[in-house]
């Protein structure tokens, strides 16, 4: 272990946060180097259209690409779309409040024509829900900056993450919380390091994000940096059945619908007409040979539907293998519709036995299907950890809290008032 880490990040005083976050985690000194990005100094390019470049990682990810740095420290959401060659992600951490924040001036309100500074479209849209009439121009530079435009009168708000916020002691301020999603991976940070550096990955391991699975595939979860233990609450079992009629198309909802239907009728896809509900779904049928036709553009029952009624099914018929706890959505739409078709159970899902689960060791709780949720009942995890995958296993997840479906955001985070 060298004599003291040295971590590379961007000289702004939210980096300088975000590295005293990271040494203070570590087992061993740290020796910060800071460096101006060419994000930093151009300050008249507007961020709006910008997309995943390395418009805020260049010049710190260079330092360690020359070995002047053992590691980089970047704001997770500022990451590139690719990473350069000869370095990779090492740690990406649980991070903090994931939200954006509009902050005002105290004692003030909105009002139509407020003008409100912001660096993201998406961060615009969001805002709009606020208040009726607001005016929405750009604005870049540090938090410090863009707080002393606020405070000059130069804008009427300014949104800020909240997680920046907090980690600059901010959050006497008065603000107002934006609905919706923000930008994907906000308040987590990314630890850049060399391809092959083994001292620094066991050094920064403990950083990571720790993710226990509970459904049935984990392959396609999980970013670099972080740390996904399965652990499977659930396991599927198949059923007997019988195709009772020739069919033009097959509907296929999830992977073990694929898995189950090919070992039994091994030659039934050949010249069908192949749906799929989701991208695993279509991955699974794509590695089987069989790519599908057609995806459903929600991952859901209703996304299915939706594609159903875009198909001319004149002189078609639908083959709908399932699992015996589907919701009858799907069934529902066929026979309404007149459509010719057979609908059949080929697997089910029941709870596995597992020993008990220490959901202290881990940051997130993945929940897949609401079969997952059950299978908890009783021993679900602290609300803050929960993650449900699609909104059927989090309307699941937010009856079993007595939540509506759309309050979770609300309810177990609370909400930041002016």
């Amino acid at each position: 272990m060298p004599l003291s880490v040295k971590i590379a990040a961007r000289n702004s005083p939210l980096s300088r946060s975000q590295v005293a976050e990271v040494a203070a985690a570590l087992s061993a000194p740290c020796t910060p180097i800071y460096t101006e990005t060419h994000g930093d100094l151009d300050q008249s390019r507007s961020l709006r259209d910008l997309g995943k470049t390395d418009f805020f990682t260049r010049e710190v990810d260079a330092l360690v690409l020359e070995k002047k740095a053992d590691v980089a420290v970047h704001s997770a959401k500022d990451l590139p779309a690719s990473i350069p060659e000869g370095l990779q992600v090492i740690a990406l951490t649980p991070g903090i409040d994931s939200s954006d924040s509009l902050v005002l001036r105290e004692g003030e309100t909105l009002f139509a024509g407020a003008r409100i500074g912001v660096s993201s479209l998406g961060r615009e849209k969001r805002a709009c829900s606020l208040y009726k009439g607001l005016i929405f121009v750009d604005i870049r530079g540090t938090i410090e900056k863009r707080l002393e435009k606020l405070q000059r009168k130069e804008v009427d708000g300014v949104v800020i993450a909240e997680a920046a916020l907090i980690r600059l002691g901010l959050t006497h301020l008065s603000r107002l919380r934006l609905p919706g999603p923000s930008t994907p991976l906000q308040g987590r940070l990314a630890i850049i390091a060399r391809v092959g550096d083994a001292q620094m990955e066991a050094l920064f391991a403990p950083l990571r994000k720790k993710i226990l699975y509970l459904g049935l595939d984990p392959s396609r979860y999980g970013l670099p940096g972080e740390e996904v233990t399965h652990t499977p609450v659930i396991e599927t079992f198949p059923l007997s059945f019988k195709v009772q009629k020739e069919f033009t198309h097959v509907l296929f909802t999830s992977r073990s619908g694929v898995d189950y239907f090919l070992h039994h009728y091994p030659q039934g896809l050949f010249g069908k007409q192949v749906l799929a509900l989701g991208e695993a779904t279509a991955a699974r049928l794509k590695e089987l040979g069989y790519p599908p036709q057609a995806i459903a553009p929600a991952a859901h029952a209703e996304g299915v539907v939706e594609l159903l009624r875009s198909i001319d099914w004149t002189g078609m018929s639908l083959l709908y293998p399932h699992s015996a706890l589907s919701r009858l959505v799907i069934e529902s739409f066929l026979s309404s519709h007149g459509i010719d078709h057979q609908a059949i159970a080929i697997y089910s899902t029941r709870a596995r036995r597992v020993n008990l689960l220490s959901f202290d060791l881990f940051d997130e709780v993945v929940f897949t299907s609401p079969s997952t949720v059950d299978a908890l009942q009783g021993l679900l995890p602290a609300h803050e950890k929960c993650h449900a995958i699609g909104e059927i296993t989090q309307k699941a997840l937010n009856k079993s809290f007595g939540l509506a479906y759309g309050d979770k955001e609300n309810k177990l985070q609370g909400v930041l008032h002016v």
